[in-house]
């Protein structure tokens, strides 16, 4: 009977010992991982911001002043004279 419990703490302590061997090797011999997550986000916030403004600039340029709008009224309307006095 003691045979066996004896057996069962060696077997615990046998794995213990391995195990803690496994964190020392893993945790001296191999390299850390790290993640700059600050930067990460901030290439993102950047890429999102210069694509806005870069929407906005091309829409600013694509806006019709009412002098265009005026300019277009008038030759409209000239080619509506031409086109009745054609007739």
């Amino acid at each position: 009977m003691w045979a066996w419990i004896f057996q069962i703490v060696l077997s615990i302590i046998i794995i213990w010992i391995c195990h803690s061997l496994w964190n020392y090797f893993i945790n001296s011999f191999s390299k850390q991982k790290s993640r700059d997550l600050l930067s990460i986000h901030t290439e993102k916030y950047k890429s999102i911001i210069q694509e806005l403004t870069h929407h906005l600039e091309e829409k600013q340029q694509d806006t019709v002043t009412p002098e265009d709008i005026q300019m277009d009224l008038e030759q409209f309307m000239q080619e509506l004279t031409l086109s009745s006095d054609n007739k």
